[in-house]
């Protein structure tokens, strides 16, 4: 299951959550990097290009995603110049 969204929502982003790993990425195109993991995708500037299913979902800027960590990502791809921001659900060690 994917969540899209462009709803803006202020919160403040805590870096001592123990369940939460935050980074800021200038690429990604490695789908294996979110296998059995819950992330949320946040374009800040550029674009994300995702296949799911044979199904292309594109992420414009200020827009975001929830993917579930039944989700088998087939491809992914940022613009040239993106800002994505990362948030990995999982126990810090």
């Amino acid at each position: 299951m994917c969540l899209k969204t462009n709803i803006f929502i202020k919160m403040i982003l805590s870096t001592d959550n123990p369940y939460y790993k935050f980074s800021l990425l200038d690429k990604i195109n490695d789908p294996s990097r979110y296998t059995n993991k819950v992330v949320t995708l946040f374009v800040l500037k550029g674009r994300l290009s995702l296949l799911i299913e044979n199904e292309i979902i594109d992420i414009n800027e200020l827009e975001g995603i929830v993917l579930s960590q039944k989700l088998i990502i087939d491809q992914i791809q940022t613009s040239d110049g993106s800002k994505i921001l990362e948030v990995v659900s999982d126990k810090k060690k």
